[in-house]
């Protein structure tokens, strides 16, 4: 991932293509205002006051006005945290993998790996927390401590607000 920042925003371009936009103005309290998709891996993001430059696998690069990107001209008091669940990084992984989500201060929630079967690999039990971002990392392991076989995983994180989900390959 990259990152570039046009105070008092910073802008995170992970490698899954997505690139979000977080307000930095209170540090102690990051907020995402927003992003967009790529199409194709993101490979590193540059500013030049106007415009955002993010360099693209396949497609080469996108010039995107600065308006377009982030939502400047209108700033909440504080905007609520959404559920979101960023892109496992590194995707595909060889080894240890971080996975990240936020999430409302809502109760317990749960981040569940599951290989292409359906069948449960591991899970994460998180109390109820303040807002912010959470980062787990998956050492590669079954929950009885033997290497997971290479294949596709899913990363699904549940809440009392909703659920979502991310593609994860591990390969070996």
């Amino acid at each position: 991932w990259d990152i570039a920042i046009d105070y008092p925003y910073a802008y995170v371009a992970f490698d899954e293509g997505e690139v979000v936009i977080i307000d930095v103005s209170d540090p102690q309290n990051p907020t995402i205002i927003g992003g967009f998709d790529c199409p194709d891996f993101s490979r590193g993001i540059a500013l030049d006051g106007n415009h955002a430059y993010v360099a693209v696998e396949e497609a080469g690069f996108l010039v995107l006005p600065l308006q377009c990107v982030a939502a400047t001209s209108v700033k909440p008091e504080r905007a609520p945290t959404l559920l979101t669940l960023f892109p496992p990084s590194p995707n595909p992984t060889r080894g240890p993998v971080a996975l990240s989500f936020e999430a409302p201060p809502v109760g317990d929630i749960s981040l569940t790996l599951y290989d292409v079967t359906g069948r449960r690999v591991r899970e994460w039990m998180v109390d109820s927390m303040s807002p912010g971002r959470v980062v787990l990392y998956w050492d590669g392991r079954i929950h009885n401590g033997l290497k997971a076989p290479a294949g596709i995983y899913f990363v699904h994180l549940r809440t009392a607000d909703g659920r979502a989900t991310r593609r994860l390959t591990l390969l070996r």
